[in-house]
């Protein structure tokens, strides 16, 4: 008898150090669970970060070059104005000259 309770006190003795041995290696399995967790979102939260910064150099780099193109455009434009106006200018001093050849002429004739 007293054989037997001792068996059934190893017995019990072992299940509760199963049960115990399972509780914590759930435990563990949970926490590594909720490292993995935690480190999968912080990699997509980094991901997302890179992301926004090189969308954000390339909208700086696009209106970078629209405004240097815009300036080319521009000087483009002033110099074709000012080269109009210098044409226009140099053709009234002919015209000038010849009316002035022309009155000249006739008034030597």
């Amino acid at each position: 008898e007293a054989q037997r309770k001792a068996a059934e006190a190893a017995a019990a003795a072992e299940a509760e150090r199963l049960r115990k041995a399972h509780e914590e290696a759930e435990k563990q399995r949970v926490a590594r669970e909720e490292a993995e967790r935690q480190r999968a979102a912080h990699e997509e939260a980094e991901r997302q970060r890179v992301a926004r910064e090189e969308a954000e150099r390339q909208r700086a780099a696009q209106e970078a070059e629209r405004q240097r193109v815009a300036r080319e455009e521009a000087e483009k434009q002033r110099l074709a104005r000012e080269q109009e106006e210098a044409q226009a200018k140099q053709a009234a001093a002919v015209a000038e000259a010849e009316e002035k050849r022309r009155l000249e002429e006739q008034e030597a004739a």
